[in-house]
């Protein structure tokens, strides 16, 4: 019985995830991670097109990091927030829900969040 409660609370979880990250702009580090999400659901863009300037964010979106937890994921989200905070289009940014999504799956990237995600959302 406890196992099932578990098993529902973390699926449960892992959908209010999801669903948060649908309502706003994703931003991943490459194809991988674009192609991990979109198998998912999740529509993401790639960091290079946000540090170029080379994307429109509708004013007010959410817009949240997913970088992968390592030292190069951490300076592309550092780069990404000065990239964003230079738009000033009033976007809300968030890094933290990315660093709990992969931890929630036990990932230390995004591209390997697809089969562990797969396997929670398939439980009954």
């Amino acid at each position: 019985m406890q196992r099932l409660k578990k098993d529902y609370r973390q699926k449960k979880h892992l959908l209010d995830t999801l669903k948060r990250l649908a309502e706003g702009t994703v931003v991943v580090e490459g194809k991988h991670d674009i192609a991990a999400l979109k198998k998912l659901g999740i529509s993401a863009m790639a960091y290079s097109a946000v540090e170029s300037g080379n994307v429109s964010i509708p004013v007010g979106r959410t817009i949240y990091l997913l970088t992968d937890n390592d030292r190069g994921g951490d300076e592309k989200r550092e780069r990404l927030k000065s990239a964003l905070l230079a738009m000033d289009n009033r976007h809300t940014i968030n890094d933290e829900l990315g660093r709990k999504l992969l931890s929630m799956l036990h990932a230390t990237s995004i591209e390997q969040i697809f089969g562990p995600a797969e396997e929670i959302l398939e439980e009954k």
